[in-house]
């Protein structure tokens, strides 16, 4: 994705963030957005060790931000990566994992352990279709 395409999702992220707070309450945030003309979802991982305020009255501060852009044509997979990040965030012991993760390949290791990323893996064989499996 071109540089100005992602400012483009990454601002409409901010926007939606202004309106709805997406801080879940337990140090943890995943502001979201759909993009028009997006070949598959996009997660990008922040951690912050002193904690920022995400919302006007929060209950603690965010200390890991899980960015989500996803395909505008594609509402389910939004919803699906949602619904998955939000089980992640809410397994305490897989957030502290995350917090003293010391390489990108820990985190990595960490999510993978979730479905969030086997979910939207294409079988071997499987055409360009980015759609994740219906359960």
């Amino acid at each position: 994705m071109p540089g100005r395409e992602f400012t483009g999702c990454l601002q409409r992220a901010m926007a939606r963030e202004r309106e709805v707070p997406t801080d879940l309450g337990i140090g943890v945030a995943i502001p979201h957005a759909r993009c028009p003309h997006l070949r598959g979802p996009i997660a990008v991982i922040g951690r912050s060790r002193a904690g920022i305020a995400f919302s006007k009255a929060p209950a603690e501060p965010v200390h890991l931000i899980v960015l989500l852009v996803t395909p505008a044509e594609r509402p389910d997979v939004q919803v699906l990566l949602l619904g998955q990040v939000a089980r992640l965030a809410g397994d305490r012991a897989k957030r502290e994992r995350l917090a003293r993760a010391e390489s990108v390949s820990e985190i990595v290791e960490i999510v993978g352990e979730s479905s969030v990323t086997r979910r939207l893996e294409r079988p071997p064989g499987a055409s360009g279709d980015s759609r994740p499996e219906k359960n």
